[in-house]
């Protein structure tokens, strides 16, 4: 960037004047440091940088308290910022010295307080284009027709219009910059002398050095040259009526006639170019570089005309033939590097400029940009030579160094990225935009106190407007996460304590009881169920235990069961559904009713890791069933796994949960179980849960046919919302079953429980918890719900899977499958409320919709603890049946 010389010179005086310090010498200023200090602040006020001024002038004033220059300098500046007062402090002082340079700054004083209104209109006229008004307003203000400071390169142009201006002002201009005015005051200077065609050949000459020097940006210079170019066209004859036309066939041999019909063409040319005519544009331009001119304005439009016409190589090849040509070398180096960024030539742009000396000709953008596409497509290698170049070349450009640095950090190499911004920091202290990048690499690797610490003491001239900004983001996003950290603290807590209180209230005895009414409307006497539940649960702590590991607890169920499934309808087209009756080939005598009844117990233990139960299910159902079941959980590899083994009965419908007689027969069937181990691998990883369960079984049943089944579940979920009082928690499901026979159905040697070949479903659960506080503090609420959709395939089945013979003498009948599948709906919803120190209620409803699949659980319990509680009240823990554990 242009301000890399300024830097360079900056650092290279603050060394000499350490050294000089270090070695002990006078404490009097070093005129040459001071020297170069002044024309580096008149660079900085060239570029608009009016923080890096005040930053050198006052590094001068330190040197020397009464350097004038530097006074004036500052107080002009402090003007601009709208500080009158600082400025009268500092001419007072020029006044107390006497110098020369009090008057000027007077005269500023003027103009930026009681003459600030005529100032302001001046410049509104001028950029009305109002030229007389703004002309008579500045011969008032400037009645000398010599601006001061930064207003004799502003208003230049403007007085030079004035009768004798044009004099007035270059004696002003040259005066100025033999005292060692800025790049800004030799600009306007050139571009007036570029008015007369005396002095043109003069103001092109200035321009190819100021652009060589490379202090203001190509771009301001390059307008300038335009401008004087464009008149001295203008002063000669056309060479041709119209753009494209022939050129004129003049014979004269004389320079002068030879440089007319030069600039002629030229003018052609670009007028061809400007409308598009590129081929013949080129052609003039031919013609122009034929005639015995020394200008080398032709080769630079020709090699632009090249560029354009798709000939990077020969526009390339015309540009370096101006590189030893002092003359043209200033314009033709950032063409050049220009042609060759364009181009994607990254590696070639970065060594030309190397060894042309002509970094500052760089589009620090562009090669941003091009390291950029070179990371997304994988090659961060090419990205970081790139970088490291970029940053050698222009070593004060801070947005080279942070994406340098980022681009370290993202490699692994964080502490690289670290010394990449500090040293830029070092180079450029009072930079803003230094400090900024350096900040926002910090902000980008998660160190927001090191990205704080380092905007925090910058000096005061180099906090601008975005760097403290940036602070104040980075702040709120500080407080934000402590905030944070302190609310996931909070809860953290909360639920250890939950746990604590949850487990204390595991040590104490206590009785519960239910009442579970359940509801599924289908076929009557078969897959229908009306039912009622009546769990009464006994437990007791063991004995010992600790916070770090509990007691466990010794429980003891004892559930009343009550079912019934309707009568199933003496007709034959129903009644040959079930049992053996289609090998009748006749109706029911009577509808028959399906119903059972009897008692379910089981005891077992439940401790911080294993759990076992054993017991029985259904005594006084048609087929009763031993269950029972092991299981072990344990940390794996940072992960929670558990293995079970377990015994258990199907539920479903009474056929599979009970058993029933057949109305030919008079033999049991039903009372399926399935005999299974069961594999579960959970980890949290990043707040998400995720688990993966795996369960291989046998289903027997008496007088069923053997089935096997493997099921798989793997889900993913997390906690999107949690505070004290609420707890939102969703994720993503998916289900695999696969049973080898399809037995859903109710004739004899089927089971009754749904069995498809293949089933897949993708759900999405939310589970809400809540825990109002306040005046609700005594009560507790969970809501479960879920929508997911499925895909099933069932096989045809026989109707008697089991008994060939039975199966034959029916005529070979079979249950039709298919495939099915649709989305359902479940919702589990669970309230409690603690009634008294030792009492609590609770309800829950449980319900799944999906076609031809509607059944509904209600629950109503209470339970008593046998001493108070006084811990705050848990979540709602409804009393599950035994049959379904």
């Amino acid at each position: 960037m242009l301000r890399t010389r300024g830097l360079r010179a900056l650092a290279t005086v603050q060394a000499v004047l350490a050294a000089a310090l270090l070695a002990g010498t006078a404490v009097a200023a070093d005129r040459v440091a001071i020297d170069e200090l002044l024309r580096n602040a008149r660079l900085w006020q060239s570029l608009d940088r009016p923080d890096n001024v005040r930053l050198v002038l006052t590094k001068i004033l330190a040197m020397d308290a009464s350097e004038p220059q530097a006074l004036l300098l500052l107080g002009e500046l402090e003007l601009r910022a709208g500080q009158p007062g600082a400025s009268q402090r500092l001419l007072a002082r020029l006044q107390q010295r006497r110098a020369a340079e009090a008057g000027e700054l007077e005269q500023l004083q003027r103009l930026y307080t009681r003459d600030v209104a005529r100032l302001n209109q001046l410049r509104l006229l001028r950029r009305g284009g109002n030229t007389a008004a703004a002309l008579a307003l500045a011969r008032q203000l400037f009645p000398d027709g010599r601006p001061p400071g930064e207003l004799a390169a502003e208003f230049a142009p403007l007085l030079a219009q004035a009768p004798g201006g044009w004099e007035r002002v270059r004696a002003h201009l040259e005066q100025r910059i033999a005292r060692g005015g800025s790049p800004r005051e030799r600009l306007a200077l050139y571009e007036l002398l570029g008015e007369r065609p005396a002095t043109r050949a003069q103001a092109l000459r200035g321009l190819d050095t100021l652009a060589a020097q490379a202090e203001l940006p190509a771009a301001r210079i390059e307008a300038v040259r335009r401008t004087v170019l464009a008149a001295r066209a203008a002063a000669t004859p056309q060479a041709t009526a119209t753009p494209g036309a022939a050129p004129a066939d003049g014979s004269g041999t004389a320079a002068d006639d030879v440089d007319v019909r030069y600039w002629a063409l030229l003018r052609d040319a670009e007028a061809l170019r400007d409308a598009g005519r590129l081929p013949e544009a080129t052609a003039r331009v031919q013609q122009a570089r034929g005639l015995p001119v020394a200008e080398r304005e032709g080769t630079l439009l020709w090699a632009e005309l090249l560029a354009r016409q798709g000939r990077p190589a020969e526009a390339e090849a015309a540009y370096r033939q101006l590189l030893d040509d002092p003359a043209a070398r200033g314009r033709a180096v950032p063409r050049l590097l220009a042609l060759l960024q364009q181009a994607g030539r990254i590696d070639a742009l970065l060594a030309d400029a190397q060894r042309l000396g002509a970094a500052d000709a760089v589009d620090t953008g562009a090669l941003r940009d091009a390291a950029d596409a070179r990371v997304a497509q994988g090659e961060p290698g090419v990205a970081l030579r790139w970088l490291e170049a970029g940053v050698a070349l222009l070593p004060a450009s801070p947005w080279l160094r942070h994406d340098l640095a980022r681009l370290y950090a993202r490699l692994g190499q964080p502490a690289l990225g670290q010394a990449v911004v500090d040293e830029g920091i070092a180079l450029a202290p009072a930079d803003a935009e230094m400090r900024q990048a350096g900040a926002l690499f910090y902000a980008a690797v998660d160190r927001d106190a090191e990205a704080l610490a380092l905007i925090d003491t910058a000096p005061a001239a180099a906090r601008s407007a975005p760097l403290q900004a940036l602070a104040e983001r980075l702040r709120q996003a500080q407080a934000r996460r402590e905030a944070d950290a302190a609310a996931d603290a909070a809860r953290v807590l909360a639920e250890a304590q939950r746990r604590a209180d949850a487990a204390e209230a595991r040590r104490q005895p206590r009785e519960e009881i239910a009442l579970v009414p359940v509801a599924r409307s289908a076929a009557a006497g078969r897959s229908s169920l009306r039912g009622l539940e009546l769990p009464l649960v006994l437990t007791r702590p063991d004995s010992g235990g600790s916070d770090d590991r509990p007691a466990g607890e010794r429980w003891l169920h004892v559930d009343a069961v009550l079912l019934d499934a309707g009568a199933l309808p003496a007709a034959f087209a129903e009644a040959s559904q079930f049992g053996q009756v289609q090998t009748t080939g006749a109706p029911l005598a009577s509808d028959l009713p399906q119903r059972a009844r009897g008692l379910s117990a089981g005891f077992g233990h439940t401790g911080e890791n294993r759990r076992w139960d054993i017991g029985v299910i259904g005594a006084g159902f048609a087929v009763p069933n031993l269950v029972g079941g092991w299981r072990e959980a344990f940390a794996l590899g940072g992960s929670d796994a558990s293995v079970e083994l377990s015994r258990r009965v199907l539920g479903g419908g009474l056929l599979s949960y009970a058993g029933t007689q057949d109305p030919v027969s008079g033999r049991h069937w039903g009372g399926v179980t399935l005999n299974a181990l069961a594999l579960r691998l959970g980890r949290d990883v990043a707040g998400w849960s995720s688990s993966a369960s795996l369960r291989a079984g046998l289903l027997r049943g008496r007088n069923v046919a053997d089935n096997h089944t493997l099921q798989l579940r793997l889900a993913t979920d997390r906690d999107w919302l949690q505070t004290s009082h609420l707890r939102a928690n969703a994720g993503l499901t998916l289900s695999l079953w696969h049973y080898r026979r399809n037995l859903g159905f109710h004739t004899f040697g089927h089971g009754g429980y749904y069995s498809p070949q293949r089933y897949a479903s993708l759900g999405l659960p939310l589970d809400l918890q809540g825990l109002p506080g306040g005046a609700w503090s005594a009560w507790s609420w969970r809501v479960r719900a879920s929508v997911s959709r499925s895909w099933t395939h069932e096989q045809d089945a026989p109707y008697y899977p089991d008994d060939p013979a039975l199966q034959a003498s029916a005529g070979n009948p079979v249950h039709a499958g298919g495939s099915g599948g649709g989305w359902s709906l479940g919702l589990r919803a669970e309230l409690e409320r603690r009634l008294a120190p030792q009492w609590s209620a609770g309800a829950a409803l449980v319900a799944d919709r999906a076609a031809y699949y509607t059944p509904t659980q209600l629950q109503f319990y209470l339970r008593r603890h046998h001493k108070a509680q006084t811990a705050p009240v848990a979540l709602p823990r409804p009393v599950q049946p035994y049959a379904q554990f």
